[in-house]
């Protein structure tokens, strides 16, 4: 729906051309944020951990563009009116969950330390083949800005919410006492960080197809 709000400011001023790229821009930059911290989970971590440290800047980055975007709607309402202020809502709101994306990956950094060899029990696997999951969630949502029909972007929007549920059995499995895992607590706090991600990326799915008063409440149960 926030396209068609693009597709009409573009067509009224060139001002606010750049927001689409830009929003895509903050997509991209929480990917690579997603990558760099959870990599360090099984990677070689004196090399990841340089490539970590990009983690800060870029969420720095993150709210600057977020920043921008909204500065560049402000301008547009001043000049052109809030004819489609729906849109334009639906459209902030994708933003801040783009925003709040980086939030939750420094989240997934700062837990690392107490995440030792992940690959060695059943539930760090899960994990592992959830943050894979999820990049290629990333790349899909990405694509949304291309010209894809609806029963794509429901897809898409189901395949998360899936994955989300996949966490949610996770995180409940660690509260059973009688299994046995070093540092489960951090554990389910990964595991409540990656559901986040993808809560987040499932918002901004469901934004190009629910009507601005359900955007940011469908199918809640976090």
């Amino acid at each position: 729906m926030f396209r068609e709000l693009i597709k009409i400011m573009t067509e009224k001023t060139t001002l606010l051309e750049q927001m689409e790229l830009q929003f895509q821009e903050m997509l991209k930059k929480g990917k690579t944020m997603f990558v760099f911290a959870t990599n360090l989970l099984e990677d070689n971590r004196e090399h990841t951990q340089d490539l970590a440290k990009n983690i800060f800047p870029i969420d720095q980055e993150l709210n600057d563009l977020e920043c921008k975007i909204r500065a560049e709607i402000t301008t547009h309402i001043s000049t052109a009116g809030a004819d489609n202020l729906a849109q334009i809502l639906i459209f902030l709101s994708s933003v801040k969950d783009a925003e709040r994306i980086g939030d939750y990956v420094k989240n997934i950094y700062e837990i690392d330390p107490y995440i030792k060899n992940i690959s060695q029990n059943e539930v760090g696997n899960n994990l592992i083949r959830i943050k894979n999951e999820t990049k290629v969630m990333f790349d899909r949502v990405y694509s949304l800005f291309s010209n894809k029909g609806m029963v794509e972007r429901e897809q898409l929007y189901n395949d998360i919410i899936s994955i989300k549920k996949e966490c949610q059995t996770i995180i409940d499995s660690l509260l059973d006492p009688d299994l046995v895992l070093d540092n489960k607590v951090a554990y389910a706090l990964l595991t409540r960080y990656m559901k986040r991600v993808l809560a987040h990326l499932s918002n901004i799915t469901a934004a190009t197809i629910s009507p601005v008063n359900k955007v940011g409440y469908t199918n809640r149960e976090d």
